[in-house]
């Protein structure tokens, strides 16, 4: 991303909840309600998430955005970079195997192009047992 003045700048960052406890088993969204994406553009939304469940279960987790080519409200689901016994699944509930318990979770990045105005939200969604998990997300305009 470029600084107005055609100097070389920095991603701008829209939203950032970190170490947010998760004890529920419904869907979590962050930040708390969604946020409005300032202007059109590239949105990169990153999450990190500590799991903790005695009864493991299988997360789902996505991104959220108004795709203005499409017009229409999409999700992208995050893939696990770590733990490395699970790298590579998709966190959409259909994944091979769970994470287990006590397990720091990182996941790869993604990136979409977002209408302004419209909401974009991180989704987080621990769906069984007794969840106690903390989740950080940050969300940050890139182009």
């Amino acid at each position: 991303m470029r600084h107005n003045a055609g100097s070389p700048g920095v991603a701008y960052t829209v939203s950032k909840p970190l170490a947010q406890a998760v004890t529920l088993t419904t869907d979590q969204i962050f930040p708390a309600g969604g946020i409005l994406a300032p202007v059109r553009g590239l949105y990169e939304f990153k999450l990190h998430f500590t799991y903790r469940n005695a009864t493991p279960q299988k997360v789902v987790a996505s991104a959220k955005f108004f795709d203005p080519t499409l017009a229409t409200t999409s999700f992208a689901y995050f893939m696990l970079n770590s733990p490395s016994s699970n790298a590579g699944q998709i966190l959409n509930g259909s994944q091979a195997t769970n994470t287990g318990n006590n397990q720091s979770c990182a996941c790869a990045p993604i990136v979409a192009y977002a209408e302004a105005g419209q909401f974009i939200s991180v989704h987080f969604q621990d769906g069984g047992g007794t969840p106690n998990d903390v989740v950080s997300v940050v969300i940050q305009r890139i182009g």
